[in-house]
């Protein structure tokens, strides 16, 4: 698949405009790449010397053994110091997308670390676009995305659906692999092309990227050191103070719905009072801000999770209209977190793992590690986990006359919840009742595994009853917070006092 995408400072191109020369922006990143100078050490938040990195390197574990070279070194030094806005914004998207690549990577039994790949070719934007017509995360041309199963038309463009297109890269990935045996000629080869690697590999008499360097285009040249330096960086931010701009809970925290038939982004904004730039952000497959009718099934329509019982309502009972209207043009994702999520705790448990936890609190053990600024997966006993949990939006039934209301003819052709498992957008369809029914087995083991009881905390904020706690949960009553606290006089429960809500 050849593409135009830059070695240098790859993961910026989707920021680029589209009228941008790319032979100016190659042969100005080249001319970086050139300059040996470095800024002043004190320009450098945290900077670090060859020998500190060249030791951090020698510590990743890879599909490609990580080298240190001029070339990696400029890489770091653009993703630490020239661009550390664009490299925070990146590695706050991790959270969303990083977990669903390593999930298929893993199914496929490909190299978790090729999740890095994404991060080269469009910054985790699944709407990112090049002159050249490469589009989505992974950056498919048409006629590429096409003979590895994305459908592209006026209403759909599966290259910028994160499941689908993630399936077909890693597709790609394994052919690219089985053909040259060596993860960096496979690599180099998503970038140019097999065609320029075979031809290189003739000319430098060679199968190692190393030595047959030389003889491909520059922008490979420059593909495997950027590779080097974006694992590095994934791993060792925090070594250069780098912060993640982590989004909105709303776009972590996502389920998914799927229609059958026409229905209207702006009729669903309404329908769940969410703002209409977050179900574009959320859906970026559908080109019209329309999820069309498909004859060969269901589309997916993913949601922040709090929104999906209001938006299955309304499909249920679509001649109850919604009584109230959002904003159809938001200026963007508002960080709502504190209005729309429910902050809980829970006390780790000797023998808990992250990732069954995960399951249990219908989220990602990604999440749970971002939440918690963890410095590892790995749990004690006692530790305290913060648990966010959505709050649900009840759609008012009420007429809605207005003469712009669409006529529904939408209808949920599977009517399931997916849970976040360690990702932030849709399962696919052939694989949601297999993974309620292990969620739900692996909730059951973990329960039954142990002879402690597991509890969900809440500190009471100042002036709550707990009438008003038992109402923000699911399935709990006041009398529940009575008898599970041994509490006689619910007027003597204080601010900053923890209750334990449920048992898990």
């Amino acid at each position: 698949m050849t593409k135009k995408i830059l070695a240098l400072w790859l993961f910026f191109a989707a920021t680029t405009s589209l009228n941008t020369s790319w032979a100016q922006i190659i042969e100005t990143n080249q001319s970086t790449l050139n300059d040996d100078s470095t800024p002043p050490e004190d320009e450098i938040p945290n900077s670090a010397n060859d020998a500190e990195i060249n030791a951090r390197l020698r510590q990743i574990s890879s599909c490609i053994a990580p080298r240190f070279t001029r070339e990696v070194r400029s890489y770091i030094n653009g993703y630490t110091d020239r661009q550390r806005e664009k490299t925070e914004q990146m590695l706050g998207k991790t959270v969303m997308y990083f977990p669903i690549f390593e999930k298929i990577l893993a199914e496929k039994g490909l190299p978790a670390d090729l999740k890095m790949l994404s991060v080269l070719e469009s910054a985790l934007n699944p709407s990112a676009v090049s002159v050249a017509g490469a589009t989505g995360l992974w950056q498919f041309m048409a006629q590429t995305g096409n003979e590895y199963g994305l459908g592209i038309n006026s209403w759909m463009d599966e290259r910028r659906d994160v499941i689908k297109s993630t399936t077909a890269a890693a597709k790609y990935l394994s052919d690219l692999y089985n053909s040259f045996g060596d993860w960096s000629l496979a690599i180099a080869a998503y970038n140019s092309g097999p065609s320029r690697v075979n031809a290189a590999i003739k000319r430098g008499h060679s199968k190692n990227f190393w030595r047959i360097r030389p003889y491909l285009p520059q922008q490979t040249q420059n593909y495997v050191p950027a590779f080097i330096a974006a694992n590095y960086i994934l791993q060792f931010y925090k070594e250069h103070n780098l912060k993640p701009k982590y989004p909105a809970l709303d776009a972590q925290i996502t389920g998914v719905v799927r229609v059958n038939q026409n229905i209207s982004f702006q009729l669903i904004a309404s329908v769940t009072a969410l703002p209409l730039s977050l179900v574009q952000m959320l859906n970026p497959a559908y080109g019209r801000d329309l999820v069309p009718a498909n004859s060969q099934g269901s589309c997916p329509v993913v949601l922040p999770q709090r929104a999906i019982y209001s938006f299955q309502d309304y499909l249920e009972h679509p001649d109850s209209r919604p009584s109230f209207v959002t904003e159809l043009v938001a200026p963007g994702i508002t960080d709502n977190d504190d209005e729309n999520y429910i902050k809980s705790t829970y006390r780790v448990e000797a023998g808990d793992k992250l990732e069954e936890l995960a399951k249990i609190f219908n989220c990602g053990s990604e999440h749970l590690i971002v939440w918690n600024k963890l410095d590892s997966p790995h749990l004690y006993k006692g530790q305290e986990l913060a648990i966010y949990l959505p709050k649900e939006i009840r759609r008012l039934k009420a007429n809605y006359n207005s003469p712009t209301a669409e006529t529904p003819t939408v209808a949920v052709a599977e009517n399931t919840i997916v849970p976040v498992e360690s990702s932030s957008t849709m399962e696919p369809a052939s694989e949601i009742d297999n993974a309620t029914t292990d969620d739900a087995a692996a909730t059951e083991k973990l329960k039954s595994g142990k002879k402690s009881h597991r509890y969900l905390y809440y500190q009471i904020k100042r002036n709550e009853t707990l009438s008003e706690v038992a109402e923000k949960y699911s399935g709990v009553s006041l009398r529940d917070l009575l008898r599970l606290n041994g509490i006689h006089n619910p007027k003597g429960i204080r601010a900053g006092a923890k209750i334990k809500i449920k048992e898990l």
